[in-house]
């Protein structure tokens, strides 16, 4: 499994409303905005931002930073840069930030006393197993 390091640079949140209303939801939007990869040597350095914000808008938190991913090993390093599409990769990164970050924006929530943005669980299918690879 190739070696994952996130680093959050960037954070702004802000509490719109006093008063929050009743009932409200939250659109969480994660983009890469820079890729910059070295396949020969299995490094990939993945720029992101994620913006949340409520509907109707009480808060507003975006986060910024950089995630890196290194293979370990030739067969895992082929598989991941060369086997694979480069939307393949941001995809993967992607589903890899995403938990980082979600617990970030909990945190953020809670210290702007809003409630956290916490998704809905998605029921996994038995006996369904997933690598990192197969994402």
């Amino acid at each position: 499994m190739p070696i994952v390091q996130i680093v959050v640079e960037r954070i702004n949140g802000e509490r719109i409303s006093e008063a929050l209303p009743p009932m409200f939801r939250y659109n969480t939007q994660l983009s890469v905005t820079k890729i910059s990869e070295d396949p020969s040597s299995g490094v990939g350095i993945y720029e992101f931002k994620v913006n949340l914000t409520s509907d109707p808008m009480a808060a507003s938190i975006s986060l910024g930073g950089k995630a890196k991913i290194q293979a370990q090993g030739n067969d895992e390093r082929v598989e991941l840069f060369e086997k694979r599409k480069q939307d393949e990769r941001v995809a993967i990164v992607s589903s890899l930030i995403f938990p980082h970050a979600l617990t970030s924006l909990i945190i953020i929530s809670r210290e702007l006393q809003v409630p956290p943005p916490i998704p809905a669980i998605q029921p996994q299918q038995q006996g369904e197993k997933k690598s990192f690879l197969s994402m």
